[in-house]
């Protein structure tokens, strides 16, 4: 009898606690509740509470009910304040240590146990601690490209296993730095910097991610995505990457190693059609998801809360990530009160936020004036925009003769080298040349050429050490074949 009251006691507890659990599908995730490939995620009075869905051609469907997930105890969890989700993970911050704990659902084709993952409870990216989460739920984002998503696609239509997979987080913090640190608990010499839209000069109001796909919302309505991770982007030390687009090798057999490049630059952002609000009849808010729903770099659906201004119901836009335009808005229960809304003006110009600690001001203003061997002629090199944090830079290289003056303007890509300095960045890339300059007839234009790059038969210039001093506001570039050096100041 007195294991009976305790059963009925332990069952009445249970659903006091669980009772504002949703009951459909997740939609829009949120600090409190998120969705993975396999499972759906909610957080209730420090909490978690899982339950089982499967994802089909007709939506989610939910196969199990909403059972308290154990916490770990070595090291130990006792509370969460926010949690995020992707692919087959989960991401936990404790209460007051903003400690952060992984887990992961399924195993199937992967290196990892189900369960609580070993070497967790550390503060989270060391010294990059997340901002609280009453600062909003914008600010960070978990990313978990694994086997389900098969491939993953380059500029030069190249299909790149995922079966080993990269997993990432991303932190956007108070000064539009958008940060990326691959794995979990690795130390800070994976820790990079992502680009924002418009080189860095939009300000984002939200940001999500999913399998690599990064997905951004500015404060006037404008949709931005783009794939990234630490391997796509070209960060990895292990893999290989190269900037010919011509480059293809057979690439379905292979898995992600160093026999495998990558072609760069994979990271643009890509604008997205504004949301028709029909004259005023809905609002756009700022709660954003963004999902994956199949295989490939286009196998992502966004989507957009908002409300319509008439009866005050509440739901969503929804449109995959290739299409050209907003699914009809669904009525929807998401759960939660949608209290924050954007100007959906769509306005172009780049906002830009007083401040010395962004890193989108205007780059160096560099140059370096050569004299050709051509009689009368000279060669200016003219850097200009250059960001350590936000490539391509652009290369102008201007050839003034005795009667005439020849632009040319080469894209100048670079990203950085591992380990990331914290002093000096070193960074590595490319300068771009114009392919008619191989075949021009001016003798002032092939000296030029030489004098500047050698005698080379490519159009594409590997470059092996760029560094950028801020204090003194030089550049220094070399390239990689014969060490020839470039100084910009």
């Amino acid at each position: 009898m007195a294991l009976s009251r305790g059963i009925c006691v332990c069952l009445l507890y249970t659903m006091a606690v669980s009772q504002d659990l949703p009951v459909k599908p997740i939609v829009i995730n949120q600090p409190a509740e998120c969705g993975t490939l396999t499972a759906e995620v909610a957080l209730r009075e420090e909490k978690l509470y899982t339950r089982n869905i499967t994802r089909g051609p007709e939506g989610i469907t939910v196969t199990t009910n909403w059972t308290q997930l154990p916490f770990p105890t070595d090291p130990p969890l006792t509370s969460v304040c926010d949690i995020r989700c992707d692919g087959n993970d989960l991401i936990a911050l404790e209460t007051g240590t903003y400690k952060l704990f992984f887990y992961r659902f399924s195993t199937e084709h992967h290196h990892f146990r189900a369960g609580w993952q070993s070497g967790m409870g550390q503060p989270v990216v060391l010294n990059l601690p997340l901002p609280s989460p009453e600062e909003g739920r914008t600010h960070w984002a978990i990313s978990q490209r694994g086997y389900e998503n098969e491939y993953f696609t380059d500029p030069a239509g190249n299909e790149h296993p995922s079966e080993i997979g990269c997993d990432g987080m991303m932190v956007l913090m108070r000064n539009n730095t958008l940060y990326l640190m691959d794995n979990w608990s690795l130390p800070d010499l994976f820790l990079f910097t992502i680009p924002l839209p418009v080189r860095n000069r939009l300000l984002v109001r939200s940001f999500v991610a999913s399998a690599a796909q990064l997905m951004v919302l500015t404060s006037t309505g404008l949709v931005y995505t783009m794939i990234a991770d630490f391997d796509i982007i070209g960060y990895d030390p292990i893999l290989r990457y190269t900037y010919n687009v011509s480059h293809h090798g057979i690439y379905s057999k292979l898995p992600e190693t160093a026999l495998n490049r990558i072609v760069l630059p994979t990271s643009v952002w890509h604008q997205h059609p504004m949301v028709d609000l029909q004259g005023g009849a809905y609002k756009l808010s700022d709660q954003i998801t963004i999902v994956q729903n199949g295989v490939g770099n286009d196998a992502r659906e966004m989507r957009i809360a908002g409300v319509e201004v008439a009866t005050q119901r509440v739901g969503y836009w929804t449109k995959p990530i290739n299409a050209t335009s907003w699914a009809q808005f669904v009525y929807a229960d998401l759960g939660f009160e949608l209290t924050s809304f954007v100007n959906n003006t769509g306005e172009l110009d780049p906002v830009l936020v007083p401040s010395k600690d962004l890193a989108f001001e205007k780059g160096p203003q560099i140059e370096l004036k050569n004299t050709t061997n051509s009689p009368g002629g000279t060669v200016t090199m003219h850097v200009a925009d250059f960001q350590v944090s936000c490539p391509p830079a652009n290369l102008t290289v201007t050839i003034t003769g005795t009667d005439r003056s020849t632009v040319y303007n080469v894209p100048f890509q670079h990203r950085p080298q591992w380990p990331v300095s914290k002093d000096i960045p070193q960074l590595q890339g490319v300068f771009m040349l114009p392919e008619e300059w191989f075949d021009s007839p001016d003798p002032l234009q092939q000296a030029a050429l030489v004098h500047l790059f050698g005698e080379r038969n490519s159009s594409i210039i590997e470059l092996d050490w760029i560094q950028y001093n801020s204090a003194t506001q030089v550049l220094e570039v070399r390239a990689f074949e014969d060490g020839e050096l470039w100084s910009f100041y």
